[in-house]
């Protein structure tokens, strides 16, 4: 008799837990349409990460974001935004990601979702752009991508030397005369002598672009 009863005990609450599991659809719910986003990326302008953007949907409460390294299966979520844009963080250089979004609406406390829209991809350079690089040695530097223009004329180019000067003058103060060293396509530098020691900026310009081939160290 005891055993019964616990059977009885037992598949009471096992049907109060799938009652509460599978809450009724109300109306609202079931007569909502979610709309679905046209997504794409790009680069970002500094560092590897790729910035991936997408339409708004109407009445749309938020967005996932899935990404994956293959196109046809492996899709993670990495987030979930009311934005319409979601960037990268700690991808691999050199690599090819995977991305679709879907919009949800919010209805009476449960998520609606549209559909998937089509899967998109981007690739993460093989070398940082335009990013300063403190060694917190004597020298400093940062990464280029020659594009085979005069870097003179590139306000970005400059705006980024003075990063690299700057931390030079925090760092050794009182410093001399700078004085050009060598510069190529390849590779710029300039010295600055102090107290006997030759403290510089090296700025390595890179040929290729995403995904090209080798024309410096690579991380």
């Amino acid at each position: 008799m005891k055993n019964i009863k616990r059977t009885l005990v037992s598949m009471l609450l096992i049907a109060l837990l799938i009652g509460t599991s599978f809450a009724p659809v109300t109306e609202a719910q079931a007569s909502t349409k979610v709309g679905t986003t046209t997504a794409k990326v790009k680069n970002t302008s500094v560092g590897a990460d790729l910035k991936v953007t997408w339409t708004e949907v109407s009445g749309a409460s938020g967005y996932d974001v899935y990404m994956s390294i293959t196109k046809v299966a492996g899709f993670k979520k990495v987030g979930t935004t009311t934005d319409t844009s979601y960037t990268t963080s700690k991808v691999k250089k050199n690599r090819t990601y995977y991305f679709k979004v879907k919009a949800y609406t919010t209805v009476d406390g449960k998520n609606i979702y549209g559909s998937y829209s089509k899967v998109v991809s981007g690739k993460t350079c093989k070398y940082l752009l335009n990013t300063v690089i403190d060694e917190g040695g004597q020298e400093v530097y940062f990464y280029w991508l020659w594009d085979g223009k005069s870097a003179a004329k590139d306000k970005n180019f400059w705006a980024t030397w003075s990063k690299c000067e700057a931390i030079l003058r925090e760092r050794y103060k009182n410093i001399t005369k700078k004085t050009l060293v060598g510069t190529s396509k390849k590779y710029d530098s300039v010295s600055y002598p102090f107290n006997g020691k030759i403290i510089s900026i090296g700025t390595p310009h890179l040929e290729l672009g995403p995904g090209g081939g080798d024309s410096g160290s690579e991380e």
